[in-house]
C-alpha cells in the first residue's frame, strides 16, 4: 500500500505522522508534486486506488486490531456523506493544521526506506 498525501498539507503529514506511529511497517509514503485537491490516495497492492475517505479508511483498516472496529463503523455511513465531510475538512484544512515550514520534512534514517522520492 502506498498513501500519496499533498506534502505542504499540514494535516496530510499528521495524518502520514499517524501512521507511522500506530500502522504497519509496510506502508509506503509519496508526496504529491501536483495534489489532487487535498486529497489523500492509496495506491493498494492490487494496484487500484482510492480516494478521499475510502482512502483514510483503507489505510487504517490496514492497523488491523481494534482500529477495525472503527473502520466498520465509518463503514456504515454512506460513501457520499464520508466524502462530503472529508471534503469540509479537506476546505477548512489550512485552518485547522499549520502547514509545515518545508513541503517534505527530513525523515528519520529509519524511515527513509518507507519514503518514495
Amino acid at each position: 500500500m502506498i498513501v500519496f498525501y499533498d506534502g505542504g498539507c499540514g494535516l496530510c503529514h499528521g495524518f502520514v505522522r499517524f501512521v507511522l506511529r500506530y500502522g504497519p511497517a509496510d506502508i509506503r509514503f509519496a508526496p504529491q508534486a501536483n495534489p489532487r485537491a487535498g486529497t489523500i490516495m492509496v495506491r493498494l497492492d492490487s494496484g487500484s486506488d482510492l480516494i478521499r475517505s475510502d482512502a483514510v479508511l483503507a489505510v487504517i483498516d490496514r492497523f488491523g486490531g481494534r482500529w477495525r472496529w472503527l473502520v466498520q463503523i465509518f463503514r456504515w455511513i454512506p460513501r457520499p456523506l464520508r466524502d462530503a465531510t472529508y471534503d469540509l475538512i479537506a476546505r477548512v484544512r489550512n485552518r485547522i493544521s499549520k502547514a509545515p515550514e518545508q513541503s517534505c520534512p527530513i525523515v528519520p534514517p529509519e524511515l527513509r526506506g518507507r519514503f518514495m522520492q
